[in-house]
């Protein structure tokens, strides 16, 4: 029996996509683990009840409406594959989401991009491009994707290092005009291809004939994306990673170092791949961390990887087992906030002083307890853990304090970081593409 239901599950399984099994898996496991939190629920009106609990907490949060949609997806077909009703068809159900989304509607306040507002877009490229070839670039890129409405996936590659977009040998210049060959389009239903072509605007600087020309007198002799940059990349659409360094004292000393290093704070990445922001308070406990990364999200937006450097300072402060579990629990919370979210855990550094301790060695064997257990379910979740290897048992790196790092260990801090940030943006692009 057991061999058949786990191959009726197979088929199951396949009856969706397997990015759409996935999310719905993700939905699944916040389910059953409220379940637990309330003891377990039997009867409909408790997991009615449970289902209304899930609402208003993603409601709170203030969620955008697909992934409150998303979420109701999953669970009326997990309600459907247990043989139970249909609890997100409930009328008080159906009624919250409605004013939900009646609630959540914004106006539109994106302005379309008019004649003029083309050439001031050409008029601030020397202020932004950082070479003759680069404003170029730009220039070509601005003006065909105005004059030639073209979808930004139809115009450039999908990532530099590809050879997406429009090909070089894909355009013909005639007297007057460019003729330019649209390979792929989500239009273009038979994937036969068209064209599409483009006349010269006499007299001006935005004309997308001139500005090929311009552009094509600076290209390298090079096969592939007609666009690329001066280094022979192609010029892509890839989307900018939104990290959270968030933590206690170590993540703000960690920012102020990354200033004198950096004087953008970014730990050597470009911000058109990785944007990041710094979420700190000396002294801070880990139950401030959900609160303030729901209230992050609601200044800027939610993000698509979270560093977390927190717990040391609950440690001799809450029970080992009760720390552990909450911050699984909160960790879990934070990637059924935010759909996709990559963690990032970064361990608990040993010290030589912990505040308000009466054995220290005692603390030490807790923090890597914690460390270990915390480390292992964010791994299985999909996570990076970030060891700091080269910061224990040295108090060289230490201010005399003995809790601090000094210049050089902030130096190497943010080193690991800056490590666990590129595994972490690899793995975020292999979800994008």
């Amino acid at each position: 029996m057991e061999s058949g239901a786990s191959g009726m599950m197979e088929w199951v399984r396949r009856s969706v996509a397997l990015k759409t099994w996935n999310d719905y898996n993700r939905t699944w496991e916040e389910w059953f683990h409220l379940e637990r939190e309330m003891g377990g629920v039997e009867t409909n009106t408790e997991k009615l009840g449970l289902l209304a609990w899930q609402l208003s907490r993603d409601f709170e949060a203030q969620v955008s409406i697909s992934v409150v949609e998303k979420k109701l997806a999953a669970l009326a077909f997990l309600f459907k594959f247990k043989g139970w009703p249909d609890f997100t068809k409930d009328f008080a159900i159906k009624q919250a989401v409605k004013g939900f989304k009646k609630g959540k509607k914004s106006t539109d306040h994106r302005r379309p991009i008019t004649f003029n507002i083309l050439g001031g877009l050409f008029d601030q490229l020397g202020v932004l491009a950082n070479s003759p070839f680069e404003i170029t670039l730009f220039k070509l890129a601005f003006s065909w994707a105005f004059f030639g409405a073209f979808r930004i996936s139809e115009l450039v590659s999908h990532n530099r290092a590809g050879n997406g977009g429009i090909l070089a040998r894909d355009v013909i210049r005639s007297e007057g005009s460019v003729s330019i060959l649209i390979r792929d389009s989500k239009t273009d239903k038979q994937r036969k291809g068209f064209r599409v072509e483009l006349f010269g605007i006499q007299g001006h600087h935005t004309c997308p004939v001139s500005c090929f020309d311009s552009y094509y007198s600076m290209r390298p002799d090079q096969q592939g994306s007609l666009m690329i940059h001066q280094d022979g990349s192609s010029l892509s659409h890839a989307l900018q990673c939104k990290v959270w360094l968030m933590g206690h004292s170590f993540i703000h000393w960690a920012e102020r170092r990354a200033s004198v290093r950096h004087a953008d704070r970014q730990l050597g990445f470009t911000v058109s791949q990785v944007k990041l922001h710094w979420v700190s308070r000396r002294g801070l406990r880990w139950d401030e961390i959900v609160p303030r990364a729901v209230q992050k999200a609601k200044e800027s937006g939610p993000p698509n990887v979270i560093l977390l450097h927190a717990g040391g300072n609950d440690l001799g402060i809450c029970p080992m087992k009760a720390l552990i579990s909450t911050i699984r629990t909160d960790c879990f919370r934070l990637r059924s906030l935010f759909e996709g979210l990559i963690i990032i855990w970064s361990e608990i550094i040993p010290r030589t002083h912990w505040r308000g301790a009466r054995s220290h060695r005692a603390i030490n064997r807790v923090r890597i307890k914690v460390n270990k257990a915390v480390a292992s379910n964010v791994q299985k979740n999909g996570g990076i853990v970030v060891r700091h290897k080269e910061l224990e048992n040295n108090m060289a790196f230490f201010r005399t304090d003995g809790i601090h790092l000094n210049e050089v260990g902030l130096d190497l801090f943010n080193f690991n970081l800056q490590e666990a940030i590129i595994l972490a943006l690899k793995s975020w692009r292999r979800m994008q593409s």
